[in-house]
């Protein structure tokens, strides 16, 4: 009887066992496991795609699309649906114009989820959905598209493939342009088969990015740019840039680079053809800085108009010869500036305190960035006054030893045409929702007075002198006032001193001078042929833009 009650017990135990381990399986599996599991049938069932919406327009000032987007489709695939991969590669490979090989090695992927090519036509669209291949299909996205190709298109930029804004304002404003994000989920049966049979996934269900408004009018900007390449390449020039921007509001009208590009191709173009020189390049600005010198030796009362010098076409300063580009004789302070006498001028800086002279210069906004709404600023180079050795600090009476922006230089200019205010240059007046509605201003931003009013008449009296009587005659314009200043700076060699026969020429001016609704600034680097000066190259180009801008917005005398 005792063997039987043994092998009751041993058997009970067994099965109790069995339950327990079976038990603590099953809790694991239901309880411990079964998110990881869920997840895992959820992953075997579900592919998720994840897509930006179309991004907003870029308008111009009047309202013209200056960026859009286009509807395009990508092709994708799920890989572990296709069947003889070399089959499918060779079919799609005809169509898709990319070699069998490169679409083999993607449709061996393990994953799910595989681009095979972005942004195709409808049309080739519809013939790649016409193969009827298994595993293979296509979502609709869109595509950026510049309908006037070059025109502004180092201010705008460009956009990568994902949509995404990779310079310019395309770059800037990327997160106000660029659409919500959204997730689509695409059902698959067990067999892993299951996406929509007619090989196109629904996507367009999403909400757009809002829009921007530039301060930019594209007919200008056509003109300017049209005025800029003529230059640019009648003078054999390596590259220019033009500025045109109201200068009591800080608002870009006109921002126009040669060498430019298409950024509908921008990678058929080297980067030196992207950029923005008229915020992200830097150069010696030579006279055109002159007026900035003389600006704080009048408003700090270290000179008066009573200044005056004899140049004879030269000085010497500490054991260096600074040469003139003649010799002027007996000069006055506005003769100094009318004729730009080096000589002159670097008398004018001796006589001003070093601290006092680098406190005007970041008054009017340079060694900094201006704060313009574009990526990519430059903050110029304006060394400390201790680092003004030697010549130095005489140098900086005539532009030299420090480096400025165009865009620096506008404002600064900008500063003594409005009345004596520094103000913040913008591209973008304002933001609009997906309908068109306007939900953002833009609001002029007037930084702090910079010159006294008494300081700036005398300024813009000199200036006007400048092109009337002085190097900028070739800015007049019959029957208008028109104010600047020419320069010519030679271009520092990476060897030291400065390269022989390299210069840039400029010209900045505003008009009419008394109020001015304009001012143009004029950069040409590199010149090599018709002359090198700024009142021969650049005073020209300036006249030529501000006769454009007097036509296009019937400006009166």
């Amino acid at each position: 009887m005792r063997p039987y009650r043994d092998k009751v017990f041993f058997l009970s135990m067994f099965f109790m066992v069995a339950f327990i381990v079976l038990g603590f399986r099953i809790y694991k599996v239901m309880v411990v496991e079964s998110p990881r599991l869920r997840m895992k049938g959820f992953v075997e069932h579900f592919m998720y795609l994840s897509f930006l919406g179309e991004r907003g327009y870029i308008f111009d000032a009047a309202g013209r699309v200056l960026a859009a987007s286009t509807k395009v489709y990508s092709i994708f695939a799920c890989p572990p649906q296709v069947r003889n991969v070399s089959n499918v590669a060779l079919k799609i490979s005809r169509v898709l114009n990319l070699p069998p090989e490169k679409i083999v090695k993607r449709l061996k992927n393990r994953n799910q989820f595989v681009w095979i090519k972005r942004r195709v036509s409808e049309k080739t669209a519809e013939r790649v959905k016409g193969l009827k291949l298994k595993g293979i299909y296509m979502v609709p996205e869109s595509r950026r598209y510049y309908p006037y190709k070059t025109l502004a298109s180092n201010v705008l930029g460009f956009t990568g493939v994902d949509d995404q804004g990779l310079s310019g304002l395309e770059y800037e404003y990327d997160r106000v342009l660029r659409g919500t994000r959204r997730d689509i989920v695409l059902t698959k049966d067990a067999s892993g088969k299951e996406i929509p049979s007619d090989g196109i996934v629904d996507a367009l269900l999403h909400k757009e990015g809002k829009s921007i408004k530039l301060s930019i009018d594209a007919a200008m900007e056509y003109k300017v740019d049209k005025i800029l390449r003529g230059a640019v390449d009648y003078h054999r020039a390596k590259a220019g840039c033009i500025i045109v921007v109201n200068p009591y509001t800080g608002a870009v009208v006109a921002m126009s680079n040669f060498p430019t590009f298409d950024p509908n191709k921008f990678s058929k173009y080297p980067p030196e053809d992207r950029i923005n020189r008229c915020i992200s390049s830097v150069f010696e600005p030579g006279s055109t800085f002159k007026p900035f010198v003389v600006a704080a030796g009048l408003d700090s009362g270290y000179i008066n108009m009573s200044f005056g010098v004899y140049c004879r076409g030269s000085v010497v300063y500490r054991g260096t010869l600074i040469r003139d580009w003649k010799a002027h004789g007996r000069e006055k302070l506005d003769d100094i500036i009318k004729n730009s006498c080096n000589v002159g001028m670097v008398k004018v800086a001796l006589k001003i305190p070093s601290d006092v002279l680098y406190n005007y210069f970041l008054g009017f906004g340079f060694g900094r960035p201006t704060g313009i709404d574009l990526p990519g600023e430059t903050a110029g180079i304006l060394p400390l006054p201790s680092h003004w050795y030697g010549v130095g600090r005489a140098l900086v009476g005539i532009g030299q030893g420090i480096s400025v922006s165009v865009i620096q230089l506008t404002m600064a200019m900008s500063a003594i045409a409005n009345g004596g205010y520094l103000v913040k240059p913008y591209v973008v007046e304002g933001i609009l929702d997906s309908d068109g509605s306007l939900i953002r201003k833009r609001k002029p931003k007037v930084l702090y007075r910079v010159i006294s009013a008494s300081t700036d008449r005398l300024l813009k009296r000199m200036l006007l002198d400048v092109v009337n009587n002085g190097t900028g005659k070739n800015a007049r314009i019959k029957g208008y006032s028109v104010a600047g200043k020419t320069g010519t700076a030679q271009v520092p060699s990476k060897r030291g001193g400065y390269a022989r026969n390299r210069y840039v020429s400029s010209f900045v001016g505003f008009f009419p001078a008394s109020h001015p609704k304009f001012l143009v600034s004029v950069v040409i680097w590199e010149p090599h042929k018709g002359g090198y000066y700024g009142g021969e190259i650049a005073a020209p180009v300036f006249k030529r833009v501000a006769t454009a801008l007097i036509e296009h917005y019937k400006i009166s005398p």
